[in-house]
This record gives structure tokens, sequence and C-alpha cells, in this order.
């Protein structure tokens, strides 16, 4: 089965099932790479799409056509049409019959596609240091458990997100709690607008409890989508967790040091 963690309207022959995440499959028993190529071609056709382009690691860029992309680069670019969004970058996680693969795919002003593929990575979420390496490396808090331990997964996302942190802004956060829940209380939900259930990885608070990050169960799912570069993906959870711990620095910062954590999380988010 051809499958892409996505969720985003695309004419046939391909179809949507809805799940906890969103399922892509080709309506076909047999998939073939020569319809994706066809069903593409059509599609850059109807959108005015005129040039199409690898980009490879060094930055340089090599003219391509169609039936030289892969199934998962195929793909990638049919969602990126879909969406209509001229000018969109797209960083997703796409599954066909084997790993997960990152693809990159930019569609420009100049109406032209440019695709990116790396590597399966052999794993988004390496397991981190034991909690009092965090404590002693990092200045972290107390790591609170409510229904949720802090697994081997968890912390070492914590702790890729604090190593891109400098040590002036570490400083700021220092002794900041984290706690680790399956998910967020509803209370929580009311206050960020998300009362619908809809996914949200980690939140910072600052209330009766006091000041705090909470790292939930959907920072770890596979997700649709990564960080970084397809040569050397990140989870997309860091780069929200990366966002998070921008507001914790916000709260008690100058703000050339609020500037710094803004433009460190705008470049993990794309």
């Amino acid at each position: 089965m051809w499958m892409l963690w996505m969720g985003l309207a695309i004419a046939e022959p391909v179809r949507f099932i809805e799940t906890r995440e969103l399922v892509l499959e080709i309506n076909h028993d047999d998939p073939n790479l020569e319809v994706l190529h066809a069903t593409l071609s059509a599609a850059m056709s109807e959108k005015g799409i005129r040039k199409l382009a690898r980009r490879n690691q060094d930055g340089s860029l090599v003219h391509e056509k169609v039936p030289k992309l892969t199934a998962e680069e195929t793909l990638a670019c049919l969602i990126v049409i879909s969406h209509d969004k001229l000018g969109a970058e797209a960083d997703l996680m796409v599954t066909v019959n084997g790993p997960a693969i990152p693809v990159t795919v930019w569609w420009n002003v100049q109406r032209e596609l440019r695709v990116a593929s790396g590597p399966a990575p052999k794993n988004l979420f390496p397991n981190g240091p034991s909690a009092e390496v965090l404590v002693a490396d990092f200045g972290v808090g107390e790591l609170r458990e409510v229904d949720r331990p802090w697994e081997p997964q968890a912390l070492g996302l914590l702790e890729r997100a604090l190593t891109l942190l400098s040590a002036e802004e570490r400083a700021v956060i220092n002794g900041l709690p984290y706690v680790r829940r399956r998910n967020p209380t509803e209370f929580v939900r009311a206050r960020i607008n998300n009362p619908g259930g809809g996914q949200l990885q980690a939140t910072y608070n600052a209330d009766r409890q006091g000041s705090r990050i909470e790292v939930y169960d959907d920072a770890f799912i596979n997700s649709a989508r990564f960080s970084g570069t397809p040569w050397a993906p990140r989870p997309a959870s860091l780069g929200v967790l990366l966002h998070e711990l921008g507001h914790a620095i916000s709260w008690s910062s100058t703000p050339a040091l609020v500037s710094r954590s803004e433009a460190l999380v705008v470049s993990h988010q794309q």
C-alpha cells in the first residue's frame, strides 16, 4: 500500500481514509508509478507549473523530468500542488511500502516545483541521557510525571531542544520544571483555544500551578512532517518544543535574547 501520513484533498486516482492519522492510498490493487507520474504531469499543467528541479544537498539545482521522480517524491509533489499554495514549502515524511522517506517540496512564485529527498532516518527519536544528567548539564528543574513517565525518547527530545539554546537562554529558564503527561488538561486546551481535542505536542504554562512546560504523547507519534533538511531530518515536535521554550524565555528576557530565540524557532520549523 502506498501511504502518506497527511490529510489534504487530491483528485483521483488518489483517495483519503480518515484514521487517527490520515492515510493516503492509491486506488489500485497494483500501484503503478506511471499512473502517479501521469497524475503529477497533469496537475502541473493545470496549475501552470513550468519547471521541475531537484535540489541537491550542496544547494545546487538540476532540472528534472517527472518520470525520474521516486514514488515518495511524486506523492509529496502532488500533496503540495493539491494544497494550492503558491510559494509553499512542505517537509513531509512519505511511506511507500517501506520506511518513511523525508521529502521537501518548494513551489516558488516563478511557478517552478523543486524537490529534495534524503534517506530514511534510522530514528527520529533517539534516547536521551538520564534525568540527573539533564539537571546537571542544562539546569533543568523538576521532571514531573503525571500519567506518563519520562521515557528515554522524551528525555532525548528535551535534550536536543535545550542543546540548541545558548548558554544565556538556558540561564534564563534555569530551574524550569518539565511535566510529562498523556494529554493536556481541558483547562489548558481552553486557555489556548484548542477545545476540539486537536493535536498538541507541548505547551508552556504559567498559572496558579507555576511556570512549566508540559510534553504530551502527540509529540512522539509518527508525524506527517519533519523539521530540518531531508538529509538531516528532525522530528517536527522538536520545533514545537523550541517554540514553547521561546515562550518561557520571553517572559523574563531582554528583547535581543527574545529575537534570537524567535529566529531559532523559525529555523527549526522550516
